[in-house]
């Protein structure tokens, strides 16, 4: 088994519920993923070891998954979902996730990304700079106002 069969087989489950998370739709999501990995098998070589290997995929499935949805002018139909009145303060947890991921990805695209990856995908301040080529002080304030908009969508809901 070659390196790069390894790191398909390390990450491309991840990689694939990433994408599949952001597109909604599971043959875009396969599609991308083929094409993730063909990027990194043409990139691997300048590879610098700056960041972890799955950091450095990641950024390149994100930037892919946001240049499919900008190019289809679509959002992930799997997150937007009608939430009626009836949940209102209801206290049933799979509803308020639900609910939960409506108001994330009402949320503008920079703001998103830097929940997901910090709640949904765990990663540091550090990683996630990184990843979206931005200065560390930038993800604290995102994910600071990304948090406050959230608490106010959900206010009525809790």
């Amino acid at each position: 088994m070659t390196e790069f069969d390894e790191i398909v087989e390390l990450y491309k489950d991840r990689i694939f519920k990433m994408l599949f998370m952001k597109v909604g739709n599971m043959e875009d999501a396969l599609d991308l993923t083929q094409d993730v990995f063909f990027k990194v098998y043409k990139a691997l070589a300048s590879f610098r070891n700056e960041s972890s290997i799955y950091t450095w995929i990641y950024k390149i499935a994100l930037n892919t998954a946001n240049t499919f949805l900008r190019k289809n002018g679509r959002l992930n139909q799997n997150y937007i979902e009608d939430v009626g009145e009836n949940t209102l303060k209801t206290g049933n947890q799979e509803e308020l996730k639900t609910i939960l991921k409506t108001k994330i990805e009402e949320l503008p695209q920079h703001y998103r990304d830097v929940i997901i990856l910090h709640y949904f995908e765990g990663f540091d301040y550090n990683e996630i700079a990184e990843i979206l080529d931005i200065n560390v002080g930038t993800v604290k304030s995102r994910l600071f106002r990304a948090r406050q908009m959230l608490s106010e969508k959900m206010r009525r809901y809790l």
